[in-house]
């Protein structure tokens, strides 16, 4: 979680006698100490997303739809780089709107470690096969920028 909160000095699920069968999740940053509930939405679903991909638990396949949202844009990178780097799952499957985080798996995708899958003009699924991208990767482009553009290889923006 430092990753996006620099400034976070510790997260913590305190043991209170009178808490009963309840737990909360308690954060300290910069000298102040909050409960669960006076953080962001974001920052909730970023400690959610933290604990699935780095947490104890060992899923076969985790599945992820639209992880980005609630998340602050600058904060899609560190996400998709906890993505590459998870050993929460055998597999991890995500769907994605978001052109930033598709960015940040371009270098996967291009050595393998990452698949992309798209529905055709027929609505089919179709695995996408990085050479068929070569020439615009060679052109500075990723993923998320043939998204925007709806490149038709990719998919992308329906407009």
């Amino acid at each position: 979680m430092q990753e996006l909160v620099p400034d976070l000095e510790r997260l913590w699920v305190p043991d209170d006698a009178n808490s009963g069968a309840f737990r909360s999740v308690r954060a300290k940053q910069r000298g102040a100490v909050f409960d669960l509930v006076e953080l962001s939405d974001g920052t909730v679903h970023a400690l959610v997303l933290a604990t699935l991909l780095t947490g104890p638990r060992q899923y076969g396949v985790l599945c992820l739809d639209q992880p980005e949202l609630n998340l602050h844009p600058a904060w899609l990178r560190v996400l998709g780089n906890w993505l590459q780097r998870q050993e929460g799952a055998d597999q991890v499957i995500v769907t994605t709107h978001a052109p930033d985080l598709l960015d940040t798996l371009t270098a996967g995708f291009r050595q393998g470690d990452v698949t992309v899958l798209v529905f055709d003009v027929d609505g089919n699924v179709r695995n996408v096969d990085p050479a068929e991208l070569d020439d615009r990767f060679a052109e500075g482009w990723e993923l998320g920028d043939l998204y925007r553009v709806g490149d038709p290889r990719l998919g992308g923006w329906p407009w």
